[in-house]
């Protein structure tokens, strides 16, 4: 069943597909009764319990229209977003190109989005209607285009008041190649002051109990220098996470299919590279802070691999843009991840198969209750 669907999704322009199959994961979401996680090795991560260490990264379900939909297929969280304050129609297009030769897409979404308004409407009515048993919400969280960058975290703290009492953890995107001078404020002073607004709203907004975990996301494009100020700054500011990468903007073998030099990001396989390289000085400079590994379009033989960490985002990111290796396959790894990690196998120091590259998309484990995640987000918006 899934491999039918897949092949006729890949038939569609991208962007027509992940329309498509956004829409059956909502009639999903409509059968009776509640939605559970598939059950196993459990993580316990900056005050929430994963049941298991596979999620769904942001960016496929923008609108937070098929959440229980994409909860019944099993996974153990589901970031929902890029989304902004006001509604936006992000970039023209066509804004999303597959790539099949390098198991890759380049996108210029550019943070498409109906609004926080209706994100708070759908994630309010999935709560009340108690359709989720289990399933932590992420909500990825970003700036409207025309919001001027000195104004910036004004955007961020109010999705968050909108959405604080509905999202179990709130990720700051920071790093999308495709809004204009976002990646600006990953770095310096910028970075400082959102993060000193953006946590003194956490904390406002717990009034004296749990806050809402902030997770920072960062981009892959990051000198040694980068990576260290940014990690100063989330220790300085006392965030619950990281999440390493977003997209790259490093063409490399993909710089032939590219006739125009739009800005855009770009993600798959060799993307992922940049992202492991990030998420090990992440871990480094940051005081051995956590491991959260994401895992993106990489072949079934490897899908074990995705899950050794403390919770993977698997390649079924953009339903429709691109091959993945399917939910049986990840069904399987989770089952056997006791017996891996047991015999410590990790994909991050393994050779590159005879004749090929080193696989990409996985970031070292963790050691506490912060977090890592590693590998490119496969599209970045």
């Amino acid at each position: 069943m899934f491999e039918t669907s897949q092949k006729l999704l890949l038939k569609l322009p991208p962007e027509i597909a992940h329309e498509v199959a956004i829409s059956g994961l909502r009639l999903l979401g409509r059968l009776p009764g509640r939605a559970r996680p598939y059950t196993v090795t459990k993580r316990h991560l900056f005050g929430c319990e994963f049941a298991n260490p596979i999620g769904l990264a942001d960016g496929l379900d923008k609108d937070a229209k098929a959440v229980a939909g994409l909860a019944r297929l099993g996974f153990g969280f589901v970031e929902v977003g890029t989304v902004t304050p006001r509604p936006q129609p992000g970039n023209p297009r066509p804004r999303l190109f597959r790539l099949p030769e390098h198991q890759a897409l380049i996108n210029r979404m550019g943070f498409n989005n109906q609004g926080v308004a209706t994100m708070v409407r759908r994630l309010d009515g999935l709560r009340s209607r108690g359709q989720l048993a289990g399933t932590v919400i992420g909500v990825n969280l970003g700036k409207n285009k025309d919001t001027p960058l000195d104004a910036a975290a004004g955007d961020y703290t109010t999705c968050m008041q909108r959405l604080h009492s509905l999202a179990d953890y709130f990720t700051l995107n920071l790093s999308s190649p495709n809004t204009p001078g976002l990646r600006q404020l990953q770095h310096g002073s910028e970075l400082s002051e959102l993060l000193d607004q953006v946590k003194d709203m956490q904390q406002r907004l717990a009034q004296g109990g749990m806050v809402t975990p902030l997770l920072l996301k960062v981009a892959p494009d990051l000198d040694d220098e980068d990576i260290e100020r940014i990690a100063e700054q989330v220790v300085r500011h006392e965030l619950e996470g990281l999440i390493a990468t977003n997209t790259t903007l490093d063409r490399g073998a993909v710089a032939a299919r590219c006739r125009r030099r739009r800005v855009s990001g770009v993600s798959g396989a060799r993307a992922g590279l940049n992202a492991r390289d990030a998420s090990r000085g992440l871990h480094a400079d940051g005081g051995g802070r956590g491991g959260v590994r994401r895992s993106h379009f990489i072949p079934p033989r490897r899908a074990d691999d995705a899950v050794g960490g403390r919770i993977a985002a698997p390649p079924l990111r953009r339903a429709g843009g691109h091959a993945s290796p399917g939910l049986p396959a990840f069904n399987a790894a989770a089952r056997e991840y006791p017996r891996n990690a047991a015999a410590g196998r990790d994909v991050l120091d393994r050779p590159a198969p005879e004749g090929g590259e080193p696989d990409a998309g996985v970031a070292t484990g963790g050691r506490d209750g912060r977090t890592v995640q590693g590998g490119a987000s496969p599209t970045g918006y």
